[in-house]
C-alpha cells in the first residue's frame, strides 16, 4: 500500500506564459516504507480532456515533454510502489504554452553522399545529409545543384524536401552541391559546404548469351562515326588469325580485303 500520494510541483499550476514549447514536469515523490516507489505514471490531456501521453518515470521526478503546440494542457502524477499498486492521483494541475516568433535560425547540414569529389557511374543519384541541430524543429531542407561552385543564377536544381534525403536523375557531366535547413519558424540556416561529384555512364554490360564492345569505325570522318558492335567471336579471330592475312574487316569465311565469301573456282 502506498501511504504518501505524490503531487506536482512544476510548472505552477494555471502558469499561461511559457513560450518554449519543450516543457518540464516535475513533482514531488511517493513514499512507502514498506515496498518503496517502483515508478511514477505521469499522464497529460489536451484542453478538451483528450488524453495526450503516458510515461512511466523510474527513479527522477521530472519528466521532459515532446514540443508542444500553442494551447492548454492538464496533468496527473501517480505513484507505484513495489507491489504494484497505485497512489490516489494527484491534484490536476494545467499550464498553458503560447505562441511564439522563433528568431533562430538552425545550424548547418553535414554531407554525406555523394562522397566529395567522387564519380559516380549511375545518373540515378541518392542524396544523403545529416539532421540540422535547432532550438525548436527542422521542417524541411533545400538542396541546390549546379553546374557552377558559385551557384549563380540560373541554378540547375533548386529542390525542397521534409527529409534529409533526395534521389534525382542527373546528366553525365561534373556537379556541385549543398543543402541549407528551414525551422518551424520559416527561418532558413547557413549553407552547408560545397561538394561535388562527377556523373559518367555505367560501363556497357553485356547482351544475354553475348558480350559486344562498341568499336569508333576510323574510315568515316568523326562527324559521320557511329559505334559499330562487334561480337567476341569477331574480335577473337582477329586476333588469333594466321600470319600474312590481313585485318581489313573480313570475317571468318570471307576473302580478306572484300565482304565477299570465299568462292571455290570451277574447273573446266
Amino acid at each position: 500500500m502506498v501511504f504518501d500520494t505524490t503531487g506536482p510541483f512544476s510548472p505552477a499550476n494555471g502558469t499561461i506564459d511559457i513560450v518554449d514549447p519543450v516543457v518540464e514536469l516535475k513533482w514531488f515523490a511517493g513514499n512507502d516504507p514498506e515496498s518503496g516507489i517502483a515508478y511514477h505514471r505521469v499522464e497529460l490531456f489536451d484542453s478538451t480532456g483528450l488524453f495526450l501521453l503516458h510515461e512511466e518515470v523510474v527513479e527522477e521526478t521530472y519528466l521532459v515533454l515532446p514540443p508542444l503546440e500553442a494551447g492548454t494542457y492538464s496533468w496527473t502524477v501517480t505513484a507505484i510502489n513495489g507491489a504494484g499498486a497505485g497512489s490516489i492521483p494527484s491534484a490536476t494541475w494545467t499550464f498553458s504554452v503560447e505562441p511564439t516568433l522563433d528568431t533562430n535560425p538552425p545550424g548547418a547540414s553535414i554531407l554525406f553522399y555523394p562522397p566529395n569529389e567522387s564519380v559516380i557511374e549511375s545518373d540515378v543519384i541518392a542524396f544523403l545529409w545529416n539532421e540540422a541541430p535547432d532550438d525548436v524543429r527542422v521542417v524541411g531542407y533545400e538542396i541546390e545543384i549546379n553546374k557552377q561552385p558559385t551557384f549563380e543564377n540560373p541554378v540547375a536544381w533548386r529542390i525542397h524536401t521534409n527529409e534529409p534525403k533526395v534521389t534525382i536523375r542527373l546528366p553525365t557531366r561534373l556537379h556541385y552541391w549543398r543543402v541549407r535547413p528551414i525551422d518551424g519558424g520559416g527561418n532558413k540556416g547557413p549553407w552547408s559546404e560545397t561538394w561535388s561529384f562527377e556523373v559518367r555512364h555505367p560501363p556497357v554490360s553485356a547482351g544475354p548469351g553475348e558480350a559486344f564492345r562498341i568499336v569508333t569505325d576510323s574510315r568515316f570522318p568523326p562527324d559521320q562515326r557511329e559505334g559499330r558492335r562487334e561480337s567476341l567471336d569477331l574480335l577473337k579471330w582477329r586476333r588469333d588469325r594466321p600470319r600474312g592475312i590481313r585485318s581489313s574487316g573480313s570475317r571468318p569465311g570471307q576473302t580478306p580485303g572484300t565482304n565477299r565469301p570465299h568462292r571455290q573456282k570451277r574447273r573446266r
